[in-house]
Order: structure tokens, then sequence, then C-alpha cells
């Protein structure tokens, strides 16, 4: 986000950028987050945090199907990317995300 943010000089959010491309948006209104928590809504708190995790990962491997649709080598792309913004530690295996 970052990254976009840098590019194209205008702060953009998940749930815009999820809705324009996959058609998908957030359960629950970032900014209720902190007062749910406070408040002991804990458990929605978790799931709303859970959701946006699934999103990002869709909104993650919408943008390769189209670097690779654009016959970029995404997978040299994605490993520059993930290593430059301290992403690869273990967790993230980047032959799963292109194949």
């Amino acid at each position: 986000m970052l990254e976009l943010e840098k590019s194209t000089r205008c702060w953009t959010s998940l749930d815009n950028l999820c809705k324009r491309n996959l058609g998908l948006t957030q359960t629950i209104d970032t900014m209720k987050v902190p007062l749910m928590w406070r408040e002991g809504q804990q458990k929605e708190v978790k799931e709303y945090l859970l959701n946006d995790l699934k999103l990002t990962a869709k909104f993650f491997l919408c943008m390769i199907k189209i670097l690779e649709n654009l016959n970029l080598n995404t997978k040299i792309m994605v490993k520059a990317w993930m290593t430059e913004n301290s992403v690869l530690n273990g967790e993230i295996n980047t032959t799963s995300v292109s194949g």
C-alpha cells in the first residue's frame, strides 16, 4: 500500500482496492475496530482481521494474475518486492503464489 501511495501520491484503502477490483468489501468499518475491542467484542474483531487478511491475499493474487497476463516476470518481481519490504520471513512461499 505504501508503494502505491508513493507512486500515485494518493492514499487508498484495502476496502477501495478490493471493491474496485474484486467486488468484495471489508466486513466492518475500520474506524470502529478499536472501540469494538475495548467494548469486549474481541471475537468480532478477530473475524474482521481474518477477513482483512483474506482480502489482502485475494487482491495480491489478482494482481499477480494481471501481471502474468502482461507477460512480466512476476516471480522475480514478487520475490524482489517481498525481500525489499521484509515480507520474506519464512511464512510466504513465492512458488505457491505463481504456481
